[in-house]
């Protein structure tokens, strides 16, 4: 899968790896950068963003017009976490929209 990342690009391979994870299992090919944060729409209104976080972690964010609502984190080398928590943020998203 081609990502297309709107903005400016992740800084390191892991984030980078992260979103590229993100993506398929989001279904998504097209992700943004603000803020510090790399969002995936899901909606109008919300999001689900990743950022670089200390400690070879990832921020994993559901997002409401860009304000953070819920956080948890992943190891960067954990990919099926990853994919794992990405999905049931997007579930609990879904719910709300």
């Amino acid at each position: 899968m081609d990502l297309r990342i709107l903005g400016s690009p992740p800084r390191t391979q892991e984030l980078a790896d992260a979103l590229m994870v993100a993506a398929e299992a989001l279904e998504k090919d097209t992700v943004y950068a603000y803020d510090g944060r790399f969002h995936f729409l899901i909606g109008p209104a919300w999001s689900i963003a990743l950022s670089a976080d200390s400690a070879d972690r990832i921020r994993v964010e559901t997002c409401r017009r860009s304000m953070p609502r819920t956080t948890l984190w992943v190891l960067a080398e954990k990919h099926g976490r990853m994919a794992s928590v990405v999905s049931k943020m997007l579930d609990e998203v879904l719910e709300l929209v």
